[in-house]
Parts: C-alpha cells; sequence; structure tokens
C-alpha cells in the first residue's frame, strides 16, 4: 500500500520536474502564403520580392540611424545639454521614423500597383479576416 502510495506521489511529482511545453510562436503569413488564392504571376512574385528586399535593407539602415539618433539623444541628457540641442536631436529622430515609415508605405502602395483590380480586392479581404481592426489600403 505505502508502495503505490509512493508510486503515485512519484507519478504526479516527476511531471512538475520535466520541462514546461515548448510552444512556437504562431507564424506569420504573408503575402506569399496566398499566392495562389490571389493567382499571382512569376513576375508579380519577382517584383513583390524585390520591393521587400529594397524595404528590409532600407529597414535596417534606418534602425541602425534611429539607434544613433537615440544614443546621441540620451548624450545630450546626460551632459545636461540646451533645450535647443535637445529640440534638434528629437526632430532628427523624428524625421528619420518618418522618413522610414513613409517608405513603408510607398513600398506597400508600389507592391499593390502590381496586382490586377481582383488581386487587390482579394488581398484587401484576406487582410481584413486576419486583422478586422485594422484598416486595409486598396
Amino acid at each position: 500500500m505505502k508502495r503505490r502510495l509512493w508510486l503515485l506521489v512519484l507519478a504526479l511529482w516527476l511531471p512538475a520536474w520535466a520541462d514546461p511545453p515548448k510552444t512556437e510562436a504562431p507564424k506569420i503569413k504573408t503575402i506569399f502564403h496566398y499566392k495562389t488564392e490571389l493567382g499571382l504571376s512569376d513576375a508579380q512574385i519577382e517584383a513583390i520580392k524585390s520591393e521587400l528586399v529594397n524595404l528590409n535593407s532600407n529597414f535596417k539602415q534606418s534602425k541602425a540611424k534611429i539607434a544613433q539618433l537615440e544614443a546621441e539623444f540620451r548624450a545630450l541628457i546626460a551632459r545636461e545639454a540646451s533645450t535647443e540641442e535637445a529640440k534638434s536631436k528629437l526632430q532628427q529622430i523624428a524625421e528619420a521614423t518618418v522618413a522610414f515609415r513613409l517608405t513603408d508605405f510607398e513600398t506597400s502602395r508600389r507592391i499593390t500597383a502590381t496586382m490586377s483590380a481582383e488581386q487587390k480586392a482579394r488581398w484587401a479581404a484576406i487582410r481584413s479576416q486576419l486583422k478586422p481592426q485594422t484598416p486595409v489600403n486598396p
């Protein structure tokens, strides 16, 4: 009886020491996952890939530039710089951020410009199902 009790306790206790189940991050689907549903041609896929490669390169450069500007801003704060110097640095950070977001927007527009009206409508429907709270750009 005691042996069964110990086995039961052991059986219940051991799983607590096991590694927790590993959860995979949900995979984000991109436009390429829907190429069949959208009826994208090989030329359209290549054009979209090219745009996204350029955007990724721009993203890396923009991220580095903004990080540098942020570090410079923190240095200004540390040395108790004037308000004008801080304002100037903040404006540079804002301009770099806006420039990247505008590039992202323009890239999105160039990608959708490669699509027919029917493909745009299908893509808008897919996106609205994925993110119903987010407005869909035509």
